[in-house]
């Protein structure tokens, strides 16, 4: 990996992905694998398929016909290959939130708080999008519009979420508490939606729901992810963000069962009225250049899940309105574009030199009552999420997810060249022109 990767990835999912083909390679002594059965539901003897190839399951999710499994047989995999009710299977794909650059603000500096006070001073990203009172003033989100955050936890207590935080749910194993965030993206990413209190959120009165998938290492799997996802769309979540990101191979085995298991999901969640919003990613790749992507893949690549059809891609950029350094592009992919920050005028991500200036990334809560500056695609997507969230309040909530996207898209300046383009989609959100659309 190149220094600039290094360097810049925030938050970013790297997936090492694996399946059919390693059934007969070395392997550790346990692992964890999907399995996704026929016509998306779950056939009734699915326990003794699992059991008879010598695996036991983890989780079933009946929903969209998966299964999560866990064996220590090295030919688990080829034992299934031969029965004809299994659809695809592999690993569990691991993945990881890798930290980046980050910076906490020490609130002692100021004088005493007031509401407000630090959104005029550093969510420049906010008031981009149209987070600001006019907007507010007209629509601010309500509780009955539920955006799930899929992540590392909330801190359920910080004051500025505290009065929108409703429920959390932890599919981490030795991590039950959804309401807590000992890494701190998703407090980030959750602030950035509905903050109320000295920084706001695009959408300061939306429900906020913790859906945590990472552990404080932010290590989880692909699989638990799609479970998440189900289950927010089940507990009647109109958004669904996923500030994550990976990469399948969709023609290669080996990776296969993590873009089908995706892709039922979003599926799933749009079919149950949920709008999926995901980031694009944060390693600069062009998306349509899809076989340069990643040289572990043979043949296609596609981004998961922004790249599965359903989900709402999102780019990132900076506060001069260019697509920030890092940000992944393509217009196949890019439905939306919204600020993820950068590192300054002053700093050129070519040679990695220059000054860093805070300012230039994005300002949100941390665990703990804090606040800290991130940037990165995971920071541009709970803005578009905040604002469907917006739109739906607006238009209530028997509205389609793909009128939502409608909207979204109809309603979003135009940044780039003319009409849909590889850097920003259709272009930037805007919340005060979506919830005044028809």
């Amino acid at each position: 990996m190149t220094k600039l990767l290094r360097i810049l990835l925030v938050f970013s999912l790297i997936v090492t992905s694996t399946g059919w083909a390693q059934a007969n390679s070395p392997a550790p002594a346990v692992k964890d694998y999907v399995v996704l059965f026929q016509q998306d539901k779950l056939p009734v003897d699915y326990e003794q398929i699992i059991t008879s190839a010598g695996g036991s399951v983890t989780a079933a999710i009946p929903q969209i016909g998966a299964v999560l499994a866990r064996a220590d047989k090295q030919d688990f995999l080829t034992g299934l290959a031969g029965n004809g009710q299994v659809t695809e299977a592999g690993v569990n794909v691991e993945i990881s939130l890798e930290e980046g650059i980050k910076h906490s603000f020490a609130t002692s500096s100021l004088a005493a708080p007031q509401p407000g006070d630090l959104y005029q001073m550093f969510q420049w990203d906010i008031q981009r999008v149209g987070g600001i009172p006019a907007t507010w003033a007209v629509q601010s989100g309500n509780h009955k519009v539920v955006v799930a955050v899929v992540d590392t936890g909330i801190d359920a207590k910080h004051p500025d979420l505290a009065a929108n935080y409703l429920f959390g749910k932890s599919f981490v194993p030795g991590f039950p508490e959804a309401g807590e965030d000992g890494n701190g993206h998703g407090t980030h990413v959750a602030g950035t939606i509905a903050a109320d209190g000295r920084v706001k959120g695009v959408g300061p009165g939306l429900g906020l729901a913790s859906y945590r998938v990472f552990d404080p290492a932010g290590r989880g799997q692909v699989g638990t992810v799609a479970q998440a996802i189900v289950t927010a769309a089940d507990d009647g979540a109109k958004v669904i963000n996923l500030s994550l990101e990976g990469y399948a191979a969709k023609k290669y085995k080996e990776s296969m069962a993590e873009y089908l298991v995706m892709k039922r999901a979003v599926d799933y969640a749009n079919k149950q009225g949920a709008v999926v919003v995901a980031a694009a990613g944060n390693q600069g790749f062009d998306l349509k250049q899809k076989t340069q992507l990643v040289p572990t893949l043979r043949g296609p690549v596609v981004v998961i899940p922004a790249g599965v059809p359903g989900a709402v891609g999102v780019s990132a950029t900076n506060k001069a309105d260019q697509r920030a350094f890092y940000s992944n592009y393509g217009k196949q992919v890019i439905d939306l574009t919204a600020p993820g920050g950068d590192l300054g005028p002053n700093f050129d991500p070519a040679t990695m030199t220059g000054e860093i200036d805070f300012l230039s990334m994005n300002f949100s809560t941390a665990p703990g009552g804090g606040y800290r500056w991130l940037l990165g695609t995971s920071m541009a997507t709970p803005k578009v999420s905040a604002i469907a969230g917006l739109i739906i309040a607006q238009q209530g909530n028997n509205i389609k997810p793909d009128r939502v996207a409608h909207i979204l898209r109809k309603s979003a300046q135009d940044i780039g060249e003319p009409g849909r383009d590889s850097y920003f989609g259709y272009g930037m959100v805007d919340a005060q022109a979506a919830i005044k659309a028809e």
